[in-house]
């Protein structure tokens, strides 16, 4: 068929078409179908397409694709979509993207994505996002992420984050980051946190944090700290606090916290504890400690 007699087909008589006759067509074939054929095309037509036919759509006709047909394309058809074609895309079809088809969109497709692209992205495609592809996203993209795209992010993904990135989230966002995923945030990120992105964690994500990451905490973001949040430390993370660090519990949070972690206490750690800290200890908490660190309390006590 020539170009001519293609132009000529209906929007029916495309729908019938399939794959194998979709993929006999020419890129200047498919430059004459209007924005309604190329609707038309069935999703399982429209495997048919070539990567160099599908590159070769307008931002226009790939705009017309419905979201059934987005979620048919295949992972090299969408590799071999442009950026154009990807910024082109609307938010209901960014939305049938899969974990397979967002992780084939190149950095450019990443960068070309707009705010509102960036949040209608589904859960399963923001899992499916490599650290490069979290790497290429701007600030301000990182800045649309919803709470939930951000509760399915990984720990490399979150290592993939820049500390200006970081500093976009939101109280709810960091207290959305899985425990698990946290444990990718690098030393210096964790620094960089707000006391009240600090304050946000939950109780579960403060006892997931490595002892490295507790230790590049400040002392105003140790201070920030919750009761319930001190209570969830554990016994390989006390050792990582400094002495201006435990200066800053409460009586209440010297009470709080457990007994595997108030076993972690140095010898140094209990006679820099203030009276009122040491007090605070509990006959359950002095219990968990050791010979040395009884004598400690008991020194620590004659010194006032």
């Amino acid at each position: 068929m020539s170009a001519t007699q293609v132009a000529a087909l209906t929007s029916s008589q495309v729908a019938s078409l399939s794959s194998t006759q979709i993929a006999a067509l020419s890129t200047a074939d498919l430059a004459t179908f209007s924005t309604d054929e190329i609707a038309a095309i069935s999703a399982a037509a429209l495997s048919g397409l070539s990567t160099g036919n599908i590159a070769a759509l307008s931002a226009g006709q790939t705009a017309t694709l419905t979201t059934s047909q987005v979620a048919a394309l295949s992972s090299s058809q969408i590799e071999a979509s442009s950026s154009a074609q990807i910024a082109a895309l609307t938010t209901s079809q960014i939305g049938a993207l899969g974990s397979g088809q967002a992780k084939a969109l190149s950095r450019d497709s990443i960068a070309a994505l707009s705010a509102g692209q960036i949040a209608a992205l589904s859960t399963k495609a923001a899992t499916g996002l490599t650290s490069t592809q979290i790497d290429a996203l701007s600030t301000a993209q990182v800045e649309a992420l919803t709470s939930t795209q951000i509760a399915s992010l990984s720990s490399t993904q979150i290592a993939a984050l820049s500390t200006a990135d970081l500093a976009t989230f939101s109280t709810d966002e960091i207290a959305a980051i899985s425990s698990a995923a946290l444990s990718g945030l690098s030393t210096s990120n964790t620094a960089a946190l707000s006391t009240g992105q600090i304050a946000a964690m939950s109780a579960k994500a403060v006892a997931g944090l490595t002892s490295a990451q507790i230790a590049a905490l400040s002392t105003g973001q140790i201070a920030a700290l919750s009761s319930i949040q001190i209570a969830a430390l554990g016994p390989t993370q006390v050792p990582a606090l400094s002495t201006e660090d435990l200066a800053t519990f409460s009586t209440d949070e010297i009470a709080s916290l457990s007994l595997s972690a108030i076993s972690g206490l140095s010898t140094e750690d209990i006679s820099n504890l203030s009276s009122d800290q040491l007090q605070a200890i509990t006959a359950a908490q002095v219990e968990a400690l050791d010979a040395e660190q009884i004598a400690a309390v008991i020194s620590a006590y004659q010194s006032f």
